[in-house]
């Protein structure tokens, strides 16, 4: 028997990926606050750009202000830009790995998000923001 599908989240850098969390069901604006808030924010640096898509539950002024406070700054993408954003290159390889080890709990899936996370190098990272136009 199959897991229920739990709503995976992550950041990524350009040296590396800064936060992989997994909640019940799906994003919702409470699951992306408590992802924001102890998981992101505490990895940012001052000057940080933190770029989001336009899903809704991103666009919460809450998010924003939680960010501002480690001095980082919000840039959301124009709509429906997916060629534009690294994350969308990284869940693309996350979900290849995770659909080739099959995983049947959980503990399993959140053991695969571990080791795909740690399998990336940083010039793979680094290709990721390549191929989006932010980095040579």
């Amino acid at each position: 028997m199959r897991c229920d599908y739990p709503a995976i989240i992550s950041a990524l850098s350009y040296q590396a990926i800064l936060g992989t969390m997994t909640l019940n069901g799906s994003m919702n604006p409470q699951g992306f606050l408590t992802y924001r808030k102890p998981v992101l924010a505490p990895s940012l640096w001052p000057g940080a750009v933190v770029i989001m898509d336009n899903f809704p539950t991103h666009k919460n002024q809450k998010v924003v202000e939680i960010l501002s406070t480690v001095g980082a700054s919000v840039f959301f993408l124009p709509p429906y830009s997916t060629d534009f954003n690294p994350r969308e290159k990284f869940w693309f390889i996350l979900k290849e790995y995770l659909r080739s080890l099959v995983p049947m709990t959980r503990d399993e899936l959140e053991k695969g998000l571990v080791d795909c996370c740690d399998y990336l190098t940083k010039e793979q990272i680094k290709k990721l923001f390549y191929y989006c136009c932010y980095c040579n």
